[in-house]
């Protein structure tokens, strides 16, 4: 008798203010946008197998999440995940099932992080595991890290995850408190494609958040939210501090 096809989804995100201060304990507010990645499955006993609509290779792991094969290309992103799960206690259990998306790839719109918490959510499901939502999201931005080593912070995984039809999401990424803002009911958020592609593993994200950090222990220990501008330019000035990471220390306190 063929099992019955479950489906778990997750949806891409926009972000309205807060570029890179997601990692460094700033204040965002993205938005869940209405496309997203799915992936529909059916329980497997002794493996886990993950085929994708658009690209060519299968994710084949054991029911742990321990890889049967070498991993590359996007096939590392949800073995990351299953390695991550099975760290934190869920129990080894396999599905079969294909994930699809219609989040544009390169666009900046969170594909990745779609990715890794649809099939969080799929993985925890077919083994009857629960985590908090929001520690759920940690794992998916772990994910990331393992899987091309792009250090993302918090804020694309946790919209995928805590955001709702018809509002915004506010989330303080230092204490990790939120709270959804309703949207007018007329507004129209349109997000236009300018054509250019990008992924963050080349993108040089890594190296802005490196300039970034250079800067943060002037404040000592004051989360960038938490200060002005002139007190941390000020700071950064007796601290000698360059002046790159001087502006990127300006951006996320202002």
């Amino acid at each position: 008798m063929t099992s019955r096809l479950s489906e778990t989804s997750a949806p891409g995100r926009v972000n309205l203010i807060g570029e890179h201060t997601d990692y460094s304990g700033g204040l965002v507010l993205p938005v869940a946008l209405d496309c997203g990645v799915a992936v529909r499955w059916q329980p497997e006993p002794a493996a886990i197998r993950l085929r994708s609509a658009e690209f060519p290779e299968t994710v084949e792991l054991a029911a742990d999440g321990t890889p049967r094969s070498e991993l590359a290309g996007w096939v590392r992103y949800p073995a990351a995940v299953a390695q991550l799960l099975h760290e934190l206690g869920r129990p080894a259990a396999g599905l079969d099932g294909t994930i699809s998306s219609t989040v544009p790839i390169g666009t900046g719109l969170s594909s990745s992080a779609a990715l890794t918490v649809a099939v969080a959510l799929a993985l925890c499901r077919a083994a009857e595991f629960e985590l908090p939502r929001i520690e759920l999201a940690h794992v998916a931005q772990e994910a990331e890290h393992r899987a091309v080593g792009v250090p993302v912070g918090l804020m694309d995984p946790a919209a995928s995850l805590l955001a709702r039809r018809d509002h915004a999401l506010l989330l303080d990424c230092g204490t990790e408190e939120h709270r959804l803002v309703p949207l007018p009911p007329r507004l129209a958020i349109v997000v236009l494609d300018s054509g250019v592609r990008h992924a963050l593993e080349h993108s040089g994200y890594a190296a802005r958040r490196a300039e970034l950090e250079r800067a943060l222990p002037c404040l000592g220990g004051a989360r960038p939210s938490a200060v002005t501008v002139e007190a941390a330019e000020a700071a950064a000035l007796a601290a000698g501090v360059d002046e790159v990471a001087r502006r990127r220390l300006r951006h996320v306190v202002s």
